[in-house]
């Protein structure tokens, strides 16, 4: 997806990029871990991923849209704790299929899912690592052999696109920056999960613009 990418040079991201080369991407079971209110990679990642083949297909926008919509009620589900405090105005506006459930602890079938998303979540969890081993267990618990993980976490200190800034501000970060990207580099790649693209970033819808840890992998 994106090439050549330096700590001192992120690339600009849609969730929705991230799901480019995925093949037969509407017949995918995807499961997005943490999701809060946002679902984002449900409704910015494999929702507009499916109206761009489409629309690439030769079907206009609103036909592109209706379909697109009709697969994310099908095949994405969505879960995180505070689902259990939605009332049910807030729930028949959410097209995937919301689970009450921890992050860390996922209680759903072994393997039932082709992809699984986590969107700025790891970072919560970064001084926590028995934490974070749990909540990469869980995600590879449930995904298919061969099936996708996918996500993406903000770097600390919290700090927008550096580009163009003096080397001397942004050395600090550097080396912030590159520490944090081992570690979850190693954390994914050490729960039976291959890094198949990764690279730093920042999500072109949503400002300001922090810099990010994105990463593709395959469950080996």
């Amino acid at each position: 997806m994106f090439r050549n990418w330096t700590i001192l040079s992120p690339r600009g991201y849609g969730h929705w990029d991230l799901f480019r080369d995925v093949p037969d991407l509407e017949k995918k079971k995807l499961l997005d871990v943490g999701a809060g209110t946002h679902m984002v990679y449900t409704e910015w990642g494999y929702k507009i991923a499916l109206i761009d083949r489409f629309v690439d297909g030769g079907m206009n926008d609103d036909d592109a849209y209706d379909k697109a919509t009709s697969y994310v009620k099908e095949n994405t589900t969505t879960l995180d704790e505070q689902y259990g405090g939605w009332n049910e105005f807030e729930r028949q506006h959410v097209h995937s299929k919301l689970v009450v459930g921890d992050a860390r602890d996922i209680k759903l079938p072994k393997e039932s899912f082709d992809i699984v998303t986590v969107g700025w979540l790891f970072d919560l969890y970064k001084e926590k690592p028995d934490e974070l081993q749990k909540i990469v267990d869980g995600c590879g618990g449930v995904l298919k052999p061969n099936g996708l993980f996918i996500g993406d976490v903000p770097m600390h200190p919290i700090k927008s696109n550096m580009c163009g800034s003096a080397v001397r501000g942004v050395l600090p970060y550097v080396i912030w920056f590159r520490n944090q990207v081992k570690q979850y580099t190693e954390l994914i790649e050490t729960h039976g999960l291959e890094i198949v693209e990764s690279g730093l970033g920042f999500i072109k819808n949503r400002k300001p613009h922090h810099t990010t840890f994105y990463f593709i992998s395959q469950k080996k």
